[in-house]
């Protein structure tokens, strides 16, 4: 049987680390909304502190408000 494995990435993100690992990381601010669920939150958020580039989490709850429909 086959397997899932769960692994941080995208684009900005991946860039954003390997700034971060040019030694750049007070240069580059990466900006991103992140889901409330634990397991996964907490894997972007560590693969993020390992290379210093959690700084500031502004923790904001999204709403149905927040959503336009065209």
């Amino acid at each position: 049987m086959g397997s899932i494995r769960i692994q941080e990435g995208g684009s900005a993100r991946n860039v954003a680390e390997c700034v971060a690992r040019l030694g750049l990381e007070k240069e580059c601010t990466f900006i991103s909304a992140v889901g409330e669920d634990t397991e996964k939150s907490e894997i972007i958020f560590n693969s993020l502190r390992r290379v210093n580039l959690v700084r500031n989490l502004i923790p904001y709850k999204i709403s149905v408000e927040h959503i336009r429909y065209s």
